[in-house]
């Protein structure tokens, strides 16, 4: 998109500052700038791909940027300063390369549309990461529901006919914040060494735990989920038993319902259903009717307690791998 906003080195550093300020009560962001960039844009100090046609208005936001980082860097006894020549210089490189690939992503995609061609957009993060809905203050700096993808793009909410919510069949949480279904010790790495749980961009271990109805059903209402993609279900073919979360308690009292403060989920305790394990290979099914009978009761009971019909069931990394539900 020609007016993507565009992360710059400084963003890095004052990101890298602010969160080594915090100690213990930082947040696990990942240091890649991403909260300060949106902080630019939100105050209209931002700068966006098609600004670098114009290098006098680039240097005006590199000069300014910088400038704020380094009172920033400063106000957490960090030597290390921006440099805005450096800056201008790595701009000045990529801003061809970039300039050429950039678009108006919502007329070409409203183009597709009236071609009757097909649009699939994807979200990024999951939905307890976005900045309204989430686990505030331990989210991401954007709006990372169903909603945002058409503002996101630029295109209007109603040419949007399908979402469809990706969940595994356990939980997974990457850095810091409450996670009422978490694992601990040799069944938290068994999960995670089964499922490969480390973080794409960092490398960072996942937390692990159980399938969380309340996160899903939640999910289920902030993004107009039409249907459930569950992911990993061959993760779980060795456990005796599987438990699924399907409300908490919280301060001794039954809720269903998903907390907007992240204090209060910290106190929650999970209300769990025991599944009986299928303990067989799900790898090799390529339907419904061929998965293990106590695997397709689990299912149903993430689909009923998530109030959303399950579409698609994958049993492995391969496109052969995804089971579609009628």
């Amino acid at each position: 998109s020609r007016r993507a906003q565009l992360v710059l080195p400084y963003h890095k550093q004052r990101d890298g500052a602010k969160e080594a300020a915090k100690g213990a009560g930082r947040i696990g962001t990942t240091k890649r700038g991403i909260g300060p960039a949106y902080r630019d844009k939100i105050s209209r100090n931002g700068l966006r791909l098609c600004d670098l046609a114009d290098r006098d208005y680039c240097w005006s936001v590199v000069s300014e940027g910088a400038s704020a980082a380094d009172a920033l860097l400063a106000h957490f006894g960090v030597e290390d300063r921006a440099d805005p020549d450096a800056v201008m210089s790595e701009l000045e490189k990529v801003a061809p390369r970039l300039l050429a690939l950039g678009v108006d992503t919502g007329l070409e995609i409203r183009a597709e549309l009236g071609r009757k061609g097909k649009v699939l957009l994807e979200g990024a993060q999951g939905s307890l990461l976005d900045v309204d809905h989430g686990t505030y203050p331990f989210v991401t700096s954007s709006t990372t529901t169903a909603g945002g993808a058409a503002a996101g793009v630029g295109i209007g909410p109603t040419l949007i006919d399908e979402v469809l919510g990706v969940v595994k069949a356990y939980t997974t949480r990457v850095g810091a914040g409450p996670f009422p279904t978490e694992l601990e010790g040799e069944e938290a790495d068994r999960l995670r060494n089964l499922g490969a749980e480390f973080g794409a961009t960092t490398g960072r271990p996942r937390r692990p735990g159980w399938f969380d109805g309340i996160v899903v059903r939640h999910a289920a209402g902030v993004n107009g989920l039409t249907g459930l993609a569950v992911t990993k279900l061959d993760v779980l073919d060795s456990f005796d038993e599987v438990l699924l979360g399907v409300g908490y308690q919280l301060d001794g009292v039954a809720t269903a319902n998903f907390p907007e403060r992240a204090a209060d989920l910290e106190r929650v305790r999970p209300v769990y259903e025991k599944e009986t394990g299928w303990l067989s290979d799900t790898g090799s099914c390529r339907s419904w009717d061929e998965l293990p009978e106590a695997a397709r009761h689990s299912l149903q009971r993430i689909e009923t307690v998530s109030e959303v019909p399950i579409r698609l069931v994958s049993v492995g990394s391969a496109r052969s791998q995804i089971i579609r539900v009628d």
